[in-house]
């Protein structure tokens, strides 16, 4: 893929604001994505990412970013906390059905 996407800058000096959203754009297209994708997208995915594998370590998640504001950093954290919620809330709801679905066992262990 890397090889149908190429820049027409040399090499060595940087793209445009412009330049990287398309290059992000027609990745996601030539991967046949089916969603919008934007840089600002795959820095959020990153981040939320980086804050799911430090257990929420929001200062060492803005050092590694550098995002300047912790107050964005803290929304991006609140944002992943609730996503986690409805995730948990979601399988134990299932969870629940499965478990009212399956016969119960007989205390005298008869098969009938």
């Amino acid at each position: 893929m890397a090889e149908q996407i190429k820049s027409r800058r040399p090499c060595g000096q940087q793209l445009s604001d412009q330049a990287v959203y398309l290059l992000v754009k027609r990745s996601a297209k030539a991967i046949n994505l089916g969603k919008r994708l934007s840089p600002h997208r795959i820095r959020h995915s990153a981040i939320t990412a980086a804050l799911d594998a430090t257990g929420g370590n929001i200062r060492l998640v803005q050092k590694l970013s550098r995002h300047s504001r912790l107050e964005t950093l803290q929304r991006y954290d609140d944002a992943r906390q609730n996503f986690q919620g409805e995730c948990t809330e979601h399988l134990a709801k299932l969870l629940r059905q499965s478990k009212s679905q399956k016969p119960q066992a007989s205390l005298s262990g008869d098969k009938t």
